[in-house]
């Protein structure tokens, strides 16, 4: 009878000791297989990767011989071709090339650098340079307040303007364009963590919500650098690469308010302008313009502000293996025999 009981004792302590020894087989087996799938995972990344940096390298040499093609052919005539064109017979030029990789693809978006606002030209490089920054300022407190507005700014017009001398004047001290005064100064050293004005122009878009701001609240100052929905922010219409002049023929929709100090007709104007420059097909008549200004009693800004040609441009690349791609943002100025590309990031 004992010697029963004691068999049925170390029956139960071996199924013991099996059922630990499977559990700790399958939590090895789990981790094992979880391991091979990093590994995999890591494995196709890498190869991604790998294959994408070359191939955004491309994407820039395309878009550079393409541009400086369009240049040297280009002949004088007395007409322009619009730009909406000239995109797509880039995407034309890049889909050739594309059809063509045995491994990956890629994919272009060619914008015209000059359409944006140069930041940079808000600051004045000698004292030559001060007239053509003032007009400059003055058109980025008209763009800065309507974005202003749009983003759900609850005040009046007249009000949105002085929170848009008030982020210019943060902007200039940023810049190291105008001193800092005492309540910013303070400001700036009440932050966590702490930083201070580097005084040199932005270089990243993401240095405009560091800026003191005092008037506006952080969550409307990020739509209004970030833009919100289909709402542009001045990431989507300012540039921190190009000191101008603008191109007419390109100008970004939110740019156009630059122009105009009366906002009870700004929309107006700024609609007319947009649907007059759409009209004109696949070739431009310089001057188109002068038109629609005038009859909004607008001054012409001088060919130091405003031209119809470009010589800035920003290319999005885009380029992997299946859902695993690399995107880049390059920019750069154009001459007759070369595109210099002065930026780029990924993101």
């Amino acid at each position: 009878m004992a010697g029963n009981k004691r068999r049925k004792h170390q029956r139960g302590v071996v199924l013991i000791l099996v059922l630990f020894i499977i559990s700790g087989l399958s939590l090895v087996s789990i981790e094992l297989n979880r391991t091979v799938l990093l590994d995999h995972i890591f494995s196709l990344t890498s190869r991604s990767i790998l294959v994408s940096k070359p191939l955004l390298n491309t994407c820039e040499t395309l878009a550079a011989l393409f541009l400086v093609r369009k240049e040297q052919t280009t002949e004088e005539s007395e007409t322009i071709a619009n730009f909406a064109y000239t995109q797509k017979e880039f995407s034309e030029f890049t889909n050739i090339y594309n059809e063509q990789l045995k491994s990956g693809s890629i994919s272009i978006q060619l914008e015209d650098e000059n359409a944006r606002f140069p930041l940079k030209a808000l600051f004045a490089d000698d004292s030559a340079g001060v007239q053509k920054a003032e007009t400059y300022r003055l058109m980025f407190e008209r763009i800065l307040s309507f974005l202003l507005i749009q983003h759900g700014y609850e005040g009046s017009y007249d009000a949105a303007k002085i929170c848009a001398q008030e982020f210019l004047d943060g902007l200039l001290s940023w810049g190291g364009e105008s001193s800092l005064s005492s309540e910013a100064r303070a400001w700036y050293l009440e932050q966590e963590p702490l930083y201070f004005p580097p005084f040199r122009p932005p270089e990243n878009m993401a240095e405009l919500l560091l800026i003191y701001w005092p008037s506006v609240e952080r969550e409307l100052a990020q739509r209004v650098i970030w833009g919100s929905g289909d709402m542009p922010g001045l990431a989507d219409c300012c540039t921190l690469w190009s000191t101008g002049p603008l191109n007419i023929n390109t100008l970004h929709p939110a740019v156009v308010y630059g122009f105009v100090d009366n906002y009870a007709i700004a929309s107006e104007f700024v609609e007319g302008f947009l649907r007059l420059r759409a009209n004109q097909g696949e070739r431009l008549t310089p001057g188109w313009y002068r038109a629609i200004f005038e009859s909004y009693g607008i001054s012409l800004p001088s060919k130091q502000i405003m031209s119809e040609q470009s010589r800035w441009y920003r290319i999005t690349s885009e380029a992997g293996i299946g859902v695993r791609r690399l995107r880049c943002v390059s920019v750069g100025w154009l001459t007759k025999s070369y595109m210099q590309w002065v930026t780029r990031f990924l993101f």
